[in-house]
């Protein structure tokens, strides 16, 4: 067929396949015909509008209208732009989730069946740009390939007669959780947790991935997701274990799609206790925002997390804390894309929560808690709560007036990375590198916050930046900003790569230059493969990187590193193959590489040194069964491992956005690999699996599937 994967990992990326490459079409009618809309997607949004439109699907639920607000929020398409784009978000989920096992039948499914109605909606033609969500669900699942009757050995029949059965529900649904409902990492977890056997471990891992993939969409009440499982999975079950299922197990296992929250099940009144009472009498009900944002942000609004989280924080028991972590987690499934603004994020809970919460408690909120408390979705940022002029006092404008102001841009960029772009944690990076009072650091976190929630998409130069950066910051400090301090600070997303920086001919010295000609040229590649992948392309590390395995002085290291975090952010969509890549890295970032070093490359070294994206990954250049050696439960050995662990520190440092894009390249290039099981931690929190946005629920559960062959 001439519609190859290859060409739909370029569709994916924004390139209208069957046209010139990279050559999406657009007009300008429709609701994306606005001059603002079509400089977006004109100016690098057709390239990265499936990336944004997959991760806000996925931190949505594929609602259309929380995408659209997502979209509009994290792109900066208008409101009418953006509801057509939730639209063909929400789309794709629900026409088309069971044909996106790969790619091809994905593409082809939404073409036929979403894009019309968006190109006529938004003016947009995107062609195969096609929201590829498979990589939510992995390929069907295969029973037939397990030992039959492989429960009834003597060992596996007394584990599930002496409790396993009534505990396969929960079992399963942890396990499906900490594996995304993949089959043999759900299977080890299983054998671990439970005891069965290999043989038997394996028929739960596949009923486990069964109810993830085939009841997805149904899995939101238990009686509708017992039906499913049973009608889809469960002849199978039984033939692959020799076990038939009790009505005492609810096979309500999918763990990754439950009903969002119920309130239902939880005890009526739970927190009229007297030491419940006298904690929200005494401070707690005014406490209660603020403790439900904190927890709501380290547990990503899961339930049973933050009422652990309430209970620990409050005191309350754990009935009433279970009430407060069903409200979390309510007000961040359900008004998700409402709590932009305090009024509107109240009605939304009041409304859809609030009753709920009141019935569970057995307590009413008043108007003094505003249950603006999803934590995750808050308004970006705002200057009017904090105190006018608070930078004006002699401490502050010493710091300001003696370096304070021209260190600004460094400052706030080093915090915002630290903090990916939020308010708090970086007015105390800001408090705590120079010195600022807390109200005056208060203004400056804003402002990093502001930078990062408004401007992202901007502040690919400095003078875009600076000029989209608000000026409340003036109102806020009482400081105004002189042209020494750039404004480019949102740390997150700053110019991709600079060459024009740094010293010309910077590798010329003679220890550069032995260096070079004694291999370094012919290393070039691998070594900047390697930096890349450790750095995530990023330059200053991946400079550093070279120095220390190379020997290269820094200014040629610097040339270096801004080679690969050229080739990373310039050829991202290229690096699918050498020749491609190299024509790639040769045509944007050759040229300033020879004149930033001095050094011309021949083609002994290939110039494929993104590191995140280059060619498919090839087993046959490693050792066999190298993740085969070290047992580390729920997990692969280190050699596996690794991978993720560079994304992990990525994450630390780059926003949501910047780390959805990033990712891209990896998600599409991998295949259908597995990573399961890693326990990343974000903040306080610890998440399983290799992707963790605050918000992003399905973030969390799949963004490592594909990274690893």
């Amino acid at each position: 067929m001439a519609f190859t994967v290859a060409a739909a990992m370029l569709a994916f990326l924004g390139y209208a396949v069957g046209s010139p490459e990279g050559s999406a079409l657009q007009n300008t009618t429709g609701a994306c015909g606005g001059d603002s809309d079509q400089q977006i997607w004109r100016s690098g949004g057709k390239y990265t509008f499936g990336g944004a439109a997959t991760h806000c699907g996925r931190r949505c639920y594929y609602s259309a209208g929380c995408s659209a607000v997502c979209l509009a929020y994290q792109e900066g398409y208008s409101a009418k732009c953006s509801s057509c784009m939730g639209s063909l978000v929400s789309c794709t989920a629900s026409q088309c989730l069971k044909a996106c096992w790969d790619l091809e039948s994905c593409v082809t499914c939404i073409q036929r069946n979403c894009t019309p109605a968006f190109t006529n909606c938004s003016g947009l033609e995107v062609l195969s740009s096609s929201l590829n969500i498979s990589g939510l669900v992995g390929p069907p699942v295969s029973f037939t390939r397990q030992k039959a009757g492989a429960c009834t050995g003597e060992k596996d029949k007394a584990i599930w007669t002496s409790g396993g059965e009534s505990r396969l529900n929960s079992a399963s649904y942890k396990c499906g959780n900490q594996c995304a409902g993949e089959n043999s990492c759900s299977a080890a977890c299983i054998s671990q947790s439970e005891g069965y056997s290999t043989d038997c471990s394996s028929c739960m891992g596949s009923l486990i991935s069964c109810a993830t993939s085939e009841c997805l969409g149904t899995c939101k009440g238990e009686e509708a997701c017992q039906a499913c499982i049973d009608k889809t999975c469960g002849a199978a079950f039984a033939t692959c274990t020799g076990l038939y299922n009790s009505k005492s197990a609810s096979l309500n296992i999918s763990g990754l799609v439950g009903p969002p929250v119920s309130f239902t099940r939880q005890k009526a009144d739970a927190c009229t206790g007297e030491k419940d009472k006298a904690i929200w009498t005494s401070g707690g009900e005014s406490r209660l925002n603020s403790a439900s944002y904190k927890c709501g942000n380290q547990c990503a609004g899961e339930n049973s997390c933050s009422a652990a989280c309430i209970s620990q924080s409050e005191g309350y028991s754990t009935d009433c804390s279970s009430c407060m972590g069903s409200l979390i987690s309510c007000a961040t499934s359900e008004c998700l894309g409402t709590c932009k603004g305090e009024e509107a994020c109240q009605a939304c809970i009041d409304k859809t929560c609030g009753a709920a919460f009141a019935t569970c408690t057995g307590l009413y909120n008043s108007k003094s808690a505003s249950l603006n408390i999803s934590g995750l979705v808050g308004p970006p940022v705002s200057f009017t709560r904090q105190q006018a002029d608070a930078c004006t006092g002699e401490k502050d404008k010493a710091i300001w007036t003696s370096g304070g102001e021209s260190r600004l841009n460094s400052a706030s960029y080093k915090c915002g990375n630290q903090c990916a772009g939020e308010n708090s944690c970086s007015a105390a990076c800001i408090s705590q590198s120079e010195g600022y009072s807390t109200d005056c650091s208060s203004c400056m976190g804003s402002l990093i916050s502001c930078a990062t929630s408004e401007c992202l998409g901007t502040c690919k130069g400095e003078e875009a930046c600076q000029a989209c950066i608000d000026k409340a910051f003036a109102t806020c400090t009482g400081l105004y900003n002189s042209k020494s301090a750039s404004l480019n600070i949102s740390g997150l997303v700053g110019p991709p790569v600079s060459f024009t920086r740094q010293k010309a001919d910077a590798c010329t010295g003679e220890k550069d230059k032995a260096i070079w000609t004694s291999g370094g040229e012919s290393r070039l590649n691998s070594a900047s493969y390697k930096c890349g992948n450790q750095c995530a392309g990023e330059n200053s590390c991946s400079a550093a990187c070279i120095s220390q395995s190379e020997g290269y002085s820094t200014d040629c290291s610097s040339c270096m590193g801004s080679l690969i975090s050229c080739a990373t952010s310039e050829c991202l969509g290229t690096c699918k193959g050498e020749e491609a890549c190299q024509a790639c890295i040769d045509k944007t970032c050759g040229a300033a590489f020879a004149t930033c070093t001095g050094l011309y490359n021949s083609k002994s070294a290939s110039l494929d040194i993104s590191g995140l994206v280059g060619p498919p990954v090839s087993f046959t250049r490693q050792k066999a069964g190298a993740c085969t050696g070290e047992k580390v439960t729920g997990q692969r050995n280190l050699v596996c491992r690794r991978g993720c662990q560079v994304w992990q520190r990525k994450l630390e440092v780059r926003s949501p956005v910047y780390w959805q894009y990033r990712m891209l390249g990896c998600l599409h290039e991998r295949k259908r690999g597995v990573f399961s099981g890693l326990q990343l931690v974000h903040g306080q929190s610890d998440f399983v699996l290799g992707f963790t946005v605050p918000g992003d629920l399905w973030g969390r559960a799949f963004m490592c599937r594909m990274y690893l062959q």
